[in-house]
């Protein structure tokens, strides 16, 4: 997921306010921010970030909420993962069978 953020002319500090915000919205949503830069056209700030899918649901309307319309989202799906509680929790079974035809199957 690419997000932009507008730079309108304002102070460094409401700047930092609204990334910081934009930040917040992801750690919430179990998201991990893997890059931010100036994106060289129109004065926008890119940040790059992975989220789970159902953590994408009104992500657009919160992000313009936290950071007073400054930030779009543009939703790109990226790749499978197991989610790490999965990956923790389950334990790992293996069966054997105990006859011939158990074993067909």
């Amino acid at each position: 997921m690419i997000v932009f953020a507008k730079k309108k002319k304002t102070t460094a500090r409401r700047l930092l306010l609204h990334h910081g915000k934009l930040y917040a919205v992801f750690g919430r949503r179990q998201g991990r921010v893997l890059g931010a830069d100036s994106a060289g056209f129109g004065g926008q700030f890119r940040v790059l970030a992975v989220l789970p899918v159902p953590e994408s649901f009104h992500l657009a309307s919160e992000l313009r909420t936290q950071t007073s319309g400054l930030a779009s989202p543009q939703l790109v799906f990226s790749h499978w993962e197991a989610p790490q509680v999965v990956l923790k929790s389950t334990p790992v079974t293996i069966l054997h069978p105990r006859t011939a035809q158990a074993y067909e199957y």
